[in-house]
């Protein structure tokens, strides 16, 4: 049977929450705040991870309900909420975990959220309240003025590894199922749990005499937080390990509906970063691959256009992740090279000039069609 990787569990988390320190009349509003939402009267519809959902929001709920410390009701003030948001935005909330010190576990703070992190509190606290104050809709749309503000998110350079670094991690992999798990994720470019949940009937080895060059590899509809879809792995080299670790796994007794990869997700978290560590001195985790995966099929021009790279990691169209990769990509510049190709800086010049003149004549109106225009730049 394939395990997720999350472990989802309601009850237990609602058993958790007595301990929290919050109102006795939140923890019985949370109680009903779970069946509420498992009906889809919270959000409007019922998603195929309605569990997983219900359990993430009742976590993002700890925090502000703990620094509120007040029965979410008619007394509750705008300067309650002002608190928390101002708190949590100004970053003097921190993100705890649990460490030893001194030999014993002790919570300690662990760094700043991030601002998804924030938006994903703010937003949970939003439904919250709207469950619990909907009988006072004037003190419910102050409090929605308090927390409607926009935080915005700077886009990173999304990290990756270079081929010296895989092939530095490659090499060192003494085991078959650690060269498995580079040469798959690193041209499958799935996420965590869509490489954990893959059984054997998932995998399909090329057929030379059906032309088929590369392994492909189908991603279930329920194991993938989007979309199913197929996987080509781009690399040849792939073929080798991935027929030699199914024979391994099947001689070994590999069941049907069992995951094809033997390491748990939890153990393969634990020693890629270990791992990562040692070989080169990075912090490398499952995603790392995925996003070398975008990196190393643009770069090498294996796909070139938004449309493919979205059908072949999963993402929505209107996602955007492929242009994020597009955009940093030697390719972008490709169109701009190839007209350049071959022109004096002469000749460059002169084109410069003549787009310089067509674009005062159209603003004075002495052009008033785009055929006259093209006359003009072809002189």
């Amino acid at each position: 049977m394939v395990s997720p990787i999350r472990i989802v569990n309601v009850e237990k988390v609602l058993k958790d929450m007595e301990k929290w320190k919050i109102p006795e009349s939140e923890k019985k509003a949370l109680k009903e705040f779970a069946k509420e939402f498992r009906s889809g009267r919270i959000t409007g519809r019922i998603g195929k991870d309605i569990e997983g959902s219900i359990q993430s929001s009742i976590y993002l709920l700890k925090l502000p309900l703990e620094f509120i410390n007040k029965p979410i009701n008619s007394k509750l003030t705008e300067n309650d909420i002002k608190s928390f948001f101002d708190a949590l935005i100004s970053d003097k909330l921190k993100k705890r975990v649990r460490k030893r010190v001194n030999k014993k576990l002790k919570w300690v703070d662990n760094g700043n959220y991030q601002q998804t992190g924030k938006k994903k509190f703010i937003r949970t606290l939003s439904l919250y309240l709207k469950y619990r104050l909907g009988k006072y809709p004037e003190k419910l749309a102050k409090f929605d003025n308090i927390l409607k503000v926009i935080i915005t998110t700077v886009d990173k350079e999304p990290n990756s590894l270079t081929e010296e670094e895989f092939d530095k991690l490659y090499d060192a992999s003494s085991e078959l199922w650690q060269r498995y798990f580079h040469m798959v994720n690193v041209w499958g470019g799935f996420r965590a749990g869509e490489f954990h949940s893959l059984v054997d009937s998932d995998i399909n080895l090329p057929d030379p005499n059906k032309g088929e060059n590369y392994v492909k590899i189908w991603v279930r509809f329920a194991n993938s937080k989007t979309k199913g879809r197929m996987v080509t792995l781009f690399n040849t080299k792939c073929n080798k390990v991935v027929r030699e670790y199914l024979e391994k796994r099947k001689k070994e007794g590999l069941k049907p509906d069992e995951p094809v990869f033997e390491k748990s997700y939890n153990a393969t978290k634990i020693w890629i970063r270990r791992f990562g560590r040692r070989v080169m001195n990075k912090h490398v985790h499952h995603h790392l691959y995925r996003s070398t995966c975008a990196t190393w099929l643009v770069d090498k021009h294996i796909i070139t256009d938004r449309t493919n790279l979205c059908l072949f990691f999963g993402w929505k169209f209107s996602s955007p992740m492929p242009d994020t990769y597009l955009n940093r990509s030697k390719i972008s510049l490709r169109p701009i090279e190839e007209a350049v190709k071959g022109k004096s800086m002469e000749e460059i010049d002169k084109r410069i000039e003549k787009l310089e003149e067509l674009m005062n004549l159209f603003s004075e109106k002495r052009i008033e069609t785009f055929e006259t225009a093209k006359e003009i730049l072809a002189k």
